[in-house]
């Protein structure tokens, strides 16, 4: 597996080559410029969600998704969400992109745009007990518009919002969803029984 590890201590040096005529690039859009090289990034130290980044983006063959939950709306769909994070590739079009600054810090710049739509697969990956659990859905992204600062993804289910929601409170499921683009169910199943008791697969 490839991977950047960072080990503090150290003060943070270097240089990244951007494509294009931006002059300087600050955290959120390096991660951004990073998930289009393929390199998944879980946000506020969650590794479990790089892990589950990288998975779906070794099933889909395309940059992933790091999202939050957010609360759904009245025809039922969800939207999921984070900072700004999420690869250009991610976006519904090229000229949707905004450049703004980061969400309440009011500094740095993040890019934003509204999610494409396609059928996607979501997981969350949390520890439990000596193992993992690993939380699956799957549904429609239908088109959006900015309806939360960041990259916006709404997502259509077969289950109801409160079913869904209820299901997530009873298994104890963390709020980072991970979203790669197409059915990837099938294939999230088995690896669930090839990891055997270490891994707990969990579906509404």
């Amino acid at each position: 597996m490839d991977r950047i590890v960072i080990r503090g201590g150290n003060p943070l040096r270097g240089a990244v080559h951007v494509h294009g005529a931006k002059n300087a690039v600050l955290p959120l859009m390096a991660a951004s410029l990073l998930a289009d090289e393929g390199v998944p990034l879980g946000c506020e130290g969650d590794v479990n969600g790089a892990v589950g980044q990288l998975v779906l983006q070794l099933l889909t063959g395309q940059p992933t998704h790091n999202t939050d939950w957010l609360d759904p709306l009245p025809d039922g769909s969800v939207v999921f969400t984070h900072c700004g994070s999420g690869s250009f590739s991610l976006a519904e079009s090229k000229n949707k992109i905004t450049l703004a600054s980061v969400r309440l810090m009011g500094q740095g710049t993040c890019a934003l745009f509204p999610a494409r739509p396609g059928p996607v697969t979501l997981i969350n990956l949390v520890p439990s007990g000596r193992g993992y659990q690993c939380a699956l859905l799957e549904g429609q992204a239908v088109q959006t518009e900015m309806v939360f600062p960041g990259n916006p993804l709404r997502v259509k289910f077969d289950h109801s919002a409160a079913h869904l929601i209820q299901w997530i409170h009873d298994e104890g499921i963390g709020h980072h969803w991970m979203a790669g683009y197409s059915h990837q169910a099938p294939a999230i199943r088995h690896w669930a029984r090839l990891a055997g008791s270490d891994l707990v697969l969990t579906e509404p």
